[in-house]
């Protein structure tokens, strides 16, 4: 026998569901003002702080992989001041309330409930990955993204064609981050389609909104290679993306660099089973399969709206792996969509009717979320007050303020971990080359690229040495195929121009010759 779930119940359950999530949301976004971002987003903000501060040109000033759209987000944070570490973490806690604000929007017109419950699901679950993720090239997506789905779902504006447009300007935006990211918006485009188009015309209706969408899509990147081509960047561009990225991306989520043709399928396998992976992917695939059943009890729009949700989850969730680079922030997209899901899911469950149907579902997601946040919460908690990159960031900052002469110029020899870029950015240092990491000369080492960029490298430190150089120790290698961590030239350049003045726990300082004080100097 089915029967309806007592309203008394659902509204206790739902009314305190609200109340704790709004409750934690606030809690943990006032404990991220104690955090110290650190990994690769200070690197990117380190690359929007020469912009501004010194007039770079991303590609032909610093050499990087990123997509130029990631280096104007980061330049226009730097020209606003925003890059110190409280600053920053202010400028997160507001793009979270706005990913919030869009979640909710995006939902409401399915359910209200779910939709006030998935604002602070998803802000919970973005928190708990601690300060290295945020603000990354695959969590800064996630906003147009959810605004796109958020105006087909609401149809606003009310023109098709305007509504069209806009959102393929949002994904061009994306396109313009990480272009994998962006081959979502077919999802949204036909989500939108289907829930105008009528029984007549479906076909034209179809080619209509594809070219729509298309136009607005090719906007943002146009606009962006204009300024790239008015700037001088843009020929420096075309040569990271038609020569070194392709290399740059058969490198695993290990650092580890296997031939052309190995491919990377089996990562897949390694991706689903990581541990982190594995515990959201029973919460969220729960949630999707509870929505998937649910979306029948639902008007057609709503139904088609939940089948977009599901389906960017879905692709979002399929593409690290496919790619076989599944760093925690590449989870970013899947993991908000699937805390949307969930929220729908615990926030609708009574559609099933039966109460050991509606109660168990819910024990079941609630069970697995708590599963998942169990860990997570240890890795949020363990950020409180650390300082960034263990207190390496704060020592090289010193050690940099120490040595570097007025208006004078670091390289560094690092990449992520070791936190020297992080400190050049506290110290507002200037870069001395262009080239920010030193496993770009460490695979494909026989390839006519790595050895244009190596020659590249040494003719930089030849017709301007930088004043210091900071060598992270040990810095991060990169291993596998046709990959060499010798550079012996860099080596025999260093040997004969620089001397070691300082030493941090996690760097040498080497300052050049005809600056150091000699080794029995006061000041050494």
């Amino acid at each position: 026998m089915w029967f309806k779930i007592p309203m008394g119940y659902e509204r206790i359950f739902l009314r305190s569901a609200l109340i704790a999530g709004f409750c934690v949301a606030l809690g943990m976004l006032g404990l991220t003002l104690t955090w110290e971002y650190s990994l690769d987003t200070p690197l990117l903000n380190y690359t929007g702080f020469l912009m501004s501060e010194y007039g770079f040109v991303p590609y032909r000033d610093f050499f990087e992989t990123s997509m130029p759209g990631t280096f104007v987000i980061h330049y226009l944070i730097a020209a606003t001041g925003l890059t110190g570490n409280v600053a920053f973490l202010l400028l997160n806690a507001v793009v979270l309330v706005l990913v919030a604000a869009t979640s909710w929007w995006a939902l409401h017109p399915v359910s209200r409930s779910a939709a006030l419950l998935a604002a602070p699901m998803v802000v919970v679950l973005i928190l708990l990955t601690g300060p290295n993720n945020i603000m990354q090239r695959d969590w800064l997506i996630v906003l147009p993204v959810t605004l796109a789905l958020a105006l087909v779902t609401n149809g606003k504006p009310d023109g098709a064609g305007l509504r069209l447009f806009t959102v393929g300007l949002l994904f061009g935006l994306v396109a313009t981050i990480k272009p994998q990211l962006a081959a979502a918006a077919p999802i949204v485009v036909v989500a939108d389609w289907a829930m105008t188009q009528g029984a007549r015309n479906w076909l034209h209706r179809g080619i209509g909104a594809i070219s729509i969408s298309l136009a607005g899509f090719a906007v943002v990147p146009a606009a962006i290679l204009l300024w790239l081509s008015l700037s001088g960047g843009l020929t420096d561009f075309l040569f990271m993306l038609r020569e070194y990225l392709p290399l740059h991306v058969q490198q695993n989520f290990n650092h580890e660099f296997h031939a052309p043709g190995e491919g990377q399928a089996w990562s897949l396998g390694d991706y689903v089973q990581w541990r982190w992976q594995r515990s959201f992917l029973l919460a969220s695939g729960l949630s999707a399969a509870i929505c998937a059943i649910l979306a029948w009890t639902y008007a057609l729009r709503s139904r088609i709206a939940i089948a977009a949700l599901i389906g960017l989850w879905g692709f979002y969730l399929l593409v690290p792996g496919l790619a076989g680079q599944y760093w925690l922030y590449h989870s970013m997209p899947w993991l908000h969509f699937g805390g949307m899901l969930a929220a729908l899911a615990i926030a609708e469950a009574s559609r099933f009717g039966r109460p050991t149907l509606v109660w168990g579902a819910r024990f079941v997601l609630l069970l697995a979320l708590a599963f998942h946040t169990k860990g997570m919460t240890r890795k949020f908690l363990g950020a409180i007050d650390r300082k960034a990159t263990s207190g390496r960031v704060e020592e090289v900052a010193t050690a940099i303020d120490r040595w570097l002469p007025e208006g004078g110029t670091v390289q560094p020899i690092d990449w992520t971990a070791g936190g020297t870029i992080h400190a050049m950015l506290r110290t507002k240092a200037k870069l001395g080359t262009s080239f920010l990491y030193m496993y770009h000369f460490q695979h494909h080492v026989s390839t006519s690229t790595n050895a244009m960029l190596r020659t590249r490298f040494l003719a930089e430190l030849e017709h301007s040495p930088p004043d210091l150089v900071v060598e992270a120790v040990p810095h991060e290698e990169v291993s596998g195929w046709d990959t060499d961590v010798n550079f012996p030239e860099y080596d025999a350049f260093i040997a004969s121009h620089y001397r070691v003045v300082d030493q941090t726990s996690g760097a040498n300082i080497l300052m050049r010759l005809d600056l150091a004080p000699s080794p029995d100097s006061d000041q050494q």
